[in-house]
């Protein structure tokens, strides 16, 4: 996966929560985005998605993480290891085994955060 693709689009994520949450505070702070304003619902569904975006957030992150590991281990000598063999061929599926139990933990998190 290409790393740059992948940093850019976790940093424009990253300036988008903080667009997003500078727009929010503003609008709280006005009055005009409270529970009794716009309801409840509306409210809890505005919530659902920062957290869901948070989580995607991170998503990109994944492959980056795993060839700065990767590489690291390759510049301490230990690429002869059967895992980091193991993970250099196998790249994608480790990045898509990351991204499942990013998945899981948003499913069983979701529900208890809200």
């Amino acid at each position: 996966m290409d790393q740059k693709k992948c940093l850019f689009v976790f940093f424009s994520l990253v300036v988008l929560m903080i667009v997003v949450s500078t727009v929010g505070g503003v609008l709280i702070s006005k009055g005009a985005l409270t529970k009794e304003v716009i309801g409840a619902p509306l409210f809890t569904l505005l919530f659902i998605i920062y957290i869901v975006l948070l989580f995607i957030m991170f998503f990109p992150l994944a492959p980056v993480i795993i060839r700065f590991f990767i590489n690291a281990q390759i510049g301490l000598g230990n690429s002869d290891l059967p895992l980091i063999k193991w993970m250099m061929n196998n790249e994608k599926k480790v990045t898509f085994y990351i991204w499942a139990f990013y998945l899981i933990i948003l499913s069983v998190a979701l529900p208890v955060i809200v």
